[in-house]
C-alpha cells in the first residue's frame, strides 16, 4: 500500500468541486478509496471543520464514517 498515493487522492477529493455536507465529503473520499485502490476492504474517514456556521459554541463539527467493500 502506497499510503503518499492515498494522501494524494485525497487531496484530489478536497480540492475538487466544492461540497456543503462534511458528511458527502467523507462519503466522497470513502468511495474514491475504495474505487482506487483495490487493496483496500474498509475504510474509516472522519472530517473535521472548525469554525463551522452553526449557532452555537463549539471547537468544531465532525463526522466519521466506515465503508467497506460489498
Amino acid at each position: 500500500m502506497n499510503y503518499a498515493e492515498v494522501i494524494r487522492t485525497v487531496e484530489g477529493q478536497l480540492t475538487g468541486k466544492p461540497v456543503y455536507l462534511i458528511e458527502t465529503l467523507a462519503q466522497q473520499i470513502a468511495a474514491r478509496i475504495l474505487g482506487t485502490f483495490t487493496v483496500v476492504k474498509a475504510v474509516t474517514v472522519e472530517v473535521t471543520k472548525p469554525f463551522a456556521p452553526v449557532a452555537a459554541e463549539f471547537d468544531a463539527i465532525s463526522v466519521k464514517i466506515r465503508r467497506e467493500r460489498a
